[in-house]
């Protein structure tokens, strides 16, 4: 799963994404922080987010560690959520989707697409 800092409509969030392993679908979901100044926080946007546990989610930007507490805690609710489907590569290899990911079929066996 791949966790960012973003900001939308006025609140400062955690944008997680995650794929499904079986199928070429990905689940994109925001869970809000709280309200802060966009300027406080736009250094923060596309930063990559790391969980440490119960709601916290910690960066490191210039040097500093900043931590940040998810609205309410570890039981935070998404505020919005949208599942995507995952477009399959342009190639003139066999394709397939396994583990979350595409694939190429190569001589040497599967690669990452």
């Amino acid at each position: 799963m791949k966790s960012t800092f973003e900001h939308i409509d006025g609140v400062f969030c955690l944008k997680t994404h995650d794929t499904f392993s079986d199928e070429p679908l990905a689940v994109i979901a925001h869970y809000p922080f709280g309200r802060f100044y966009l300027s406080d926080v736009e250094h923060l946007i596309g930063q990559p987010a790391v969980a440490m546990g119960n709601g916290v989610y910690a960066c490191h930007v210039s040097g500093q560690c900043l931590e940040f507490v998810l609205q309410d805690g570890g039981s935070t609710k998404p505020i919005k959520f949208e599942k995507v489907q995952l477009e399959k590569p342009i190639s003139n290899r066999q394709i397939r989707w396994h583990d979350g990911k595409w694939e190429k079929l190569f001589k040497s066996g599967w690669k990452a697409a």
